[in-house]
């Protein structure tokens, strides 16, 4: 178990910033975070900095996308919504300046869900297969991303003693390779799901803590925010995240020094980044701080490397150009490029 008591620095927020209570997503395009927050009757899309604590741009959302389940598709710049009876899905595609500002683009697309969809929990972009998962109680629903039609649907509990499993959700990821969905309920239970039909590869329970938010990162590890409640303080006083591989099985444990409630993960820096549970105050934790190789170094992405392995890059190269009587003058790029690799 690793103390994350000295790794990274808090970063500072301003106030009213605070009110902001959905899970960042990093924009690789860009280089930014984006976030929705939320206000009495409207909702604002946020195009924030790197340590997630100046907002660069903003976007008041339309009325018919300023709803309470909102989600935002970066590989597209759409931003998808259901509204608050949960009878419409509406989906906007927006664009980001080179100054960070966010304007809308085109029209609202609407489509009316079918009787048959119920309460949805949440929304989930499937971008490798052009679709949208709604999920309900016990039911995946796919709909198209294009037209926002109805697709079909699935129910995810089909054993009794399965049942029971799915009747909170409350966090779905897809992995890159978009070979897994991790989906997280009630009950201390994690299920991974098989993408393509949606049948559950592996379910399997957590107990000891309440988990909070799940992420995946490259390497299809899976990082899990678990608080443990204090009766004795009559609050949560103890969090930690927990990395899984993708048949769930532990790897590693990571203590925070507070409270977190959500995680999102960064792949071009290889980077976490935590919300405060009770001020969203950020928390980006570096890379290869905790898990290993969460960034690996290659010639396109040198520019998102940490300072450390920035440094050593440039050393190494210096050296390479400059001291010609030096073995390393000898060395081939590809050489190089591997050892940079496991740095």
């Amino acid at each position: 178990m690793v103390d994350l008591q000295h790794s990274g620095k808090m970063s500072r927020i301003e106030q009213w910033y605070i009110s902001i209570c959905t899970k960042p997503v990093y924009h690789p395009k860009h280089d930014v975070w984006l976030a929705v927050k939320y206000e009495t009757s409207y909702a604002k899309l946020l195009c924030l900095d790197q340590s997630l604590c100046v907002v660069q741009g903003e976007w008041d959302l339309p009325e018919g996308l300023s709803m309470c389940n909102v989600v935002v598709d970066v590989n597209s710049d759409q931003v998808l919504a259901l509204n608050h009876d949960q009878s419409v899905l509406s989906k906007q595609s927006f664009v980001i300046t080179n100054e960070n500002q966010l304007e809308p683009l085109g029209e609202i697309l609407q489509s009316t869900l079918p009787q048959c969809v119920g309460y949805v929990n949440l929304i989930k972009i499937d971008h490798a297969r052009g679709r949208v998962i709604a999920l309900s109680d016990r039911v995946f629903h796919v709909f198209d991303i294009a037209s926002l039609n109805h697709l079909f649907c699935r129910d995810i509990s089909p054993s009794p003693e399965n049942a029971g499993y799915f009747n909170a959700i409350w966090d779905v990821e897809i992995d890159e390779q978009c070979e897994n969905l991790v989906m997280y309920s009630h009950c201390f239970h994690i299920t991974v799901f098989d993408p393509d039909n949606l049948d559950i590869k592996i379910c399997k329970a957590l107990p000891g803590a309440d988990i909070r938010s799940i992420c995946i990162d490259h390497q299809q590890r899976i990082a899990v925010v678990r608080i443990k409640y204090s009766y004795a303080y009559d609050c949560y006083c103890d969090c930690e995240i927990e990395a899984l591989s993708i048949d769930l099985q532990h790897i590693s444990s990571y203590r925070c020094p507070t409270v977190y409630e959500q995680i999102a993960y960064d792949r071009n820096h290889g980077r976490f980044a935590l919300i405060n549970g009770s001020t969203n105050m950020p928390h980006i934790l570096d890379a290869n701080i905790w898990l290993p190789n969460t960034y690996v170094w290659c010639p396109i992405n040198h520019r998102y490397a940490p300072n450390s392995i920035r440094r050593a890059v440039a050393t190494f190269t210096m050296l390479r150009s400059l001291q010609h009587q030096s073995a390393i003058s000898l060395l081939p790029n590809e050489l190089l490029f591997e050892i940079f690799q496991h740095l």
